[in-house]
């Protein structure tokens, strides 16, 4: 996978170790499949890698909504994570709603918080 501008030169070269989805809020989320499914990871658009798919342990849920926030899970548990890799909510529910640019619902031992879709309580 790499990824090309629109005069068809190459920006980022081609990479056999993961795979480069398309890019919104100037990073794109990059995938490697491992044993348990795949690793996630972030490229800005030089091909720099912000977030390292061999060590983040992060599965990507969702893109990045309008806020540029996306949902992932570490460990089998649900959290969210800015573009630039910050993670804004840690992994710590068992459940989930979906984000999307309204927000989410988690669920966590018969408890519920609802977060608007900047990650913030509703």
């Amino acid at each position: 996978w790499g990824v090309i501008d629109l005069t068809g030169k190459f920006v980022i070269q081609l990479q056999s170790d993961f795979v480069i989805f398309y890019f919104k809020c100037s990073v794109a989320q990059i995938r490697k499949n491992s044993m348990a499914g795949y690793q996630g990871g972030l490229m800005d658009k030089t091909g720099k890698i912000l977030l390292d798919p061999n060590t983040s342990g992060l599965m990507f849920e969702s893109d990045f909504n309008k806020n540029c926030i996306a949902e992932f899970k570490k460990d089998n548990r649900y959290g969210l994570i800015t573009s630039l890799g910050k993670i804004i909510v840690e992994p710590i529910y068992s459940r989930s709603s979906g984000l999307n640019d309204a927000g989410v619902t988690y669920y966590k031992d018969g408890s519920v918080i609802k977060l608007d879709g900047s990650g913030k309580k509703k």
